[in-house]
């Protein structure tokens, strides 16, 4: 993946798991009704798309969630209360769309997010500028932050791997629009929104060297208005309600998983996706 260089990590090096891993670990242990099995999740061959989407971090921890269908979710008071339940309930709806095959449409799904709305709803006002709502909030453990800054972005830098953004804008729009329209959300949700806002999420934190990358990227985001959270960018935008932003975020997810279950090394190489 040699076109763009990383800018920043999300994470500091370091030695063992974090504190904020450590208690997400306990949270799943105490969602799960008996000793979950971890997610088969498939080798694929070095540098191919599968290889650089399903050897991410958000992967192997969501692999290590439980089964959504095996857990048992913390009550509302709960889950907004600890922000560990906030992570492992993201992880576990990662591994349901992404490692499981579950579709979002599944109810069990819907009670999850339904369970997070608390915090959806407070992650949402702090993501639009509520000033109160930033007071000891802790976005990198909010389910948006985690689906959408961090899986989102690794999962469309996988997709774009070392091709020219154009072509990869042209085969994302109508598959986006596949992805998202049977969940029925804001009827401003188009693919080429969708597709701008996750393009320009992976700009915010990866260099682009090549010309015409550049060009686009400056047309894309003249007015300076995505972030580095595709969901972000499209609550801000309108695009999305608040409410819709999870389901939307993990849809996107699915077809870009869906897309990088080859050994092909180019979402553009037909024999590959």
């Amino acid at each position: 993946m040699g076109k763009a260089s990383k800018k920043k990590s999300l994470r500091r090096a370091g030695i063992g798991p974090s504190r904020a891993e450590i208690e997400q670990q306990r949270a799943s242990r105490r969602m799960a009704r008996s000793q979950p099995a971890t997610a088969t999740v498939q080798r694929w061959a070095e540098d191919s798309l599968g290889d650089h989407f399903f050897t991410a971090k958000y992967i192997t921890d969501a692999a290590q969630a439980p089964p959504l269908g095996d857990a048992v979710l913390p009550g509302p008071e709960e889950i907004i209360g600890d922000p560990a339940h906030w992570q492992a309930t993201s992880s576990m709806l990662i591994r349901a769309v992404v490692l499981d095959g579950v579709p979002v449409s599944d109810p069990a799904v819907g009670a999850a997010i339904d369970r997070l709305a608390p915090v959806l709803r407070r992650e949402a006002d702090y993501l639009t500028g509520d000033p109160e709502a930033g007071d000891g909030f802790d976005e990198r453990l909010a389910p948006l932050f985690i689906v959408g800054r961090v899986a989102l972005l690794e999962a469309t830098r996988a997709v774009i791997a070392d091709d020219r953004l154009e072509p990869v804008l042209a085969v994302l729009q109508p598959r986006l629009d596949a992805a998202l329209a049977p969940l029925g959300l804001s009827p401003d949700l188009r693919g080429a929104a969708a597709a701008r806002a996750l393009v320009c999420a992976v700009a915010h934190d990866y260099l682009f060297g090549v010309p015409e990358d550049t060009e686009l990227l400056d047309r894309l985001d003249g007015d300076s208005s995505t972030a580095g959270n595709a969901l972000e960018t499209l609550i801000v935008a309108k695009h999305l309600a608040p409410e819709e932003a999870l389901p939307a975020g993990l849809a996107m997810l699915s077809m870009l998983a869906g897309m990088c279950r080859t050994n092909a090394r180019s979402v553009l190489d037909p024999d590959g996706v």
